[in-house]
This record gives structure tokens, C-alpha cells and sequence, in this order.
């Protein structure tokens, strides 16, 4: 079943996302939905939540819901849904109130893919030392500092027995045109079976590979799909010590980073992943406030001396 949350007709440009079962839609319309709401009325996008299989689950070629979004394209034609451009999002994702329409960067004759590896604002191989350090010494002593979290695109590719290639995407944010992709990605889905072997046990491997395969990619910028586990271990390490700290610090924290990216991933399964659980990021005054600075930015600056300014009274 698809559900579409908001609607344009005079836009051709979605966002779909899939949440199917608990807690995927129940922790996506209290903690995300809201962002995502916003985002669309703002830049006039449709959005859509998909919220059953899209193929019975017995048929031998059903897979989990993550490698559904192959065939999201195919269902909105068969429903009759008049849309060009999608943008898929995993579930897991904020979208900041600042953020900008994602659609004004993509070439819809591609893919568009954000990569993990390249384009960072950080140095990748640094970030995953913090990470594992700091999962070791918080989280639990027997984390390893040395594991697939450090493995290369060439040594993911061939954990799955696929050719190299030598860039790796989070498929938590993918676009694509209607029209042009979704026969091929329908075909992608039933080319695997539900055995399909993958270190991240989904589909982000062979769908990484078949969309690469096509030398038709448009890559965006790192600022739609900031990774919280890069974002964290970088800027906010701090939060690593949860017997420490508060849950205002993890939501200010959080609404820190919205202020420099476009869409924040929460992806993973170790504690970081979970820190998006939370009501309060996405508050009414949070989104007044992020909406006073985007016009902020908008007003020229002229550098005119106003004399020496001092603070009235000591905080």
C-alpha cells in the first residue's frame, strides 16, 4: 500500500520512503515525519510512505523491505501516480529546516548517489578510528578496533563476490526518474534472491554495484546524506560517554549539526544509530529559529563600522 502524505499536482518531484511493519512507521511519523512534512510543503514535493510489501512475500523472489525501493518506480506507475523524479529515503533521516531542494542539484538522465567515502568534509580513515576507539572505551570493552569498518569499497565488493568499484554509497538516499529507471531496477530486484550475501546484510552492496555498473551517476554533495556516526565521532565525541550525558545534549547536539547539512542519517545498529529518537529536535521553536537565520543569510552584509560593542550584562 502506497500512502501519500502530501500532495502537488502541479509537481512531478517525490520523496518516498518505505516503513513497513513496527517500529519503522511508528518511529518515522514521531520522530521524522514532521521534517519531512515541512521540507515538502516548502519546496511544493509530493511525499509518499509505503507502508505494505510490494511484493507478496511468497513469491521466491521476495526480499526484505530495503531492497524493496527497487521497486518503487514500477509501483507508482502501476498506481497511477503521475511522478518524473524520486527521491528514496530510509526512515531513519531528519531533514533540517534549512535544507535545500535536492531535486535543483540532480540530472534526472542519472542516478543520483551520496557518497560515504569521497567528497567528506573530514578525513574518513580518522572518523573511523574515533569511532571504534570510542565504542571501545564507552560502549563495550570487546568492540574491536580493527574490523569490516574499515574495509575498503574493493574489499566490500568482494565480501559479495562482485566486481570492484572503487566508490561506495549510503543507499539510504537515492534518486532516479521514473521513466528511465525503474524498469532496470525492477529487473535488479529479481536478479538476487533473498540469500544474496552482503556485509551489511541488505541491499546495499549489489544495489551500490548495479547502479555504478551503468557509468551513469550523478554524485551529490556529502550535505544530503550526512552521516550522524561521521558527524558525531567528529564534532560532538562527547555523547560517546551516555553515562554522562543528558538528553538535552544529544538533541542539541543533533540540532547543531542540522544547521550545516541538508539531511542527517542516522544509520547503523549501535547506540548512535538511536539518538534521533527524540521529539524535541524538530520543535517549533527550532524550526522558527532555523527559518530566522535562512532569511538571516539572505539580507547583504556591508562590514560598516558600528563603534565598539560590548555585552550589556555578564551570562
Amino acid at each position: 500500500m502506497i500512502k501519500q502524505i502530501v500532495k502537488y499536482e502541479e509537481s512531478k518531484d517525490a520523496i518516498v520512503t518505505i516503513a513497513i511493519g513496527e517500529p519503522y512507521l511508528s518511529e518515522w511519523e514521531k520522530y521524522a515525519k514532521k521534517s519531512w512534512i515541512l521540507y515538502c510543503k516548502k519546496n511544493k514535493i509530493n511525499l509518499f510512505v509505503i507502508i505494505e510489501d510490494l511484493i507478496s512475500r511468497d513469491d521466491s523472489k521476495w526480499k526484505k523491505a530495503t531492497w524493496q525501493k527497487l521497486l518503487i518506480g514500477d509501483a507508482l506507475q502501476v498506481n497511477n501516480y503521475n511522478i518524473i523524479n524520486v527521491c528514496y529515503m530510509d526512515t531513519d533521516i531528519i531533514i533540517s529546516p534549512q535544507a535545500r531542494n535536492i531535486f535543483n542539484f540532480y540530472n534526472n538522465n542519472k542516478y543520483g548517489l551520496v557518497s560515504k567515502i569521497e567528497n567528506l568534509p573530514f578525513c574518513l580513515n580518522n572518523i573511523l578510528k574515533k569511532v571504534a576507539f570510542l565504542r571501545n572505551l564507552y560502549y563495550d570493552p570487546t568492540y574491536p578496533l580493527d574490523s569490516s569498518l574499515f574495509m575498503t569499497p574493493r574489499q566490500i565488493y568482494n565480501f559479495s563476490k562482485l566486481p570492484p568499484m572503487e566508490n561506495y554509497a549510503c543507499a539510504g538516499v537515492i534518486l532516479f526518474n521514473v521513466e528511465k529507471h525503474s524498469d532496470q531496477m525492477k529487473n535488479w530486484f529479481f536478479k538476487y534472491d533473498r540469500n544474496t550475501i552482503s556485509i551489511t546484510e541488505g541491499d546495499q552492496t549489489h544495489v551500490n554495484w548495479e547502479i555504478q555498473n551503468t557509468n551513469n551517476v550523478c554524485w551529490l554533495a556529502y550535505e544530503f546524506q550526512a552521516l550522524w556516526l561521521y558527524e558525531m565521532a567528529e564534532k560532538y565525541p562527547y555523547l560517546y560517554n551516555m553515562k554522562k550525558i543528558k538528553k538535552n545534549q544529544i538533541v542539541d547536539a543533533i540540532r547543531a549539526c542540522l544547521m550545516n547539512v541538508d539531511f542527517l542519517h542516522f544509520a547503523g545498529s549501535w547506540h548512535e544509530s538511536d539518538m534521533w529518537l527524540h521529539k524535541q529536535i524538530v520543535s517549533d521553536p527550532f524550526v522558527k529559529l532555523s527559518e530566522n537565520f535562512e532569511t538571516y543569510k539572505k539580507i547583504p552584509v556591508y562590514g560598516k563600522p558600528k563603534g565598539k560593542i560590548v555585552p550589556q550584562k555578564k551570562m
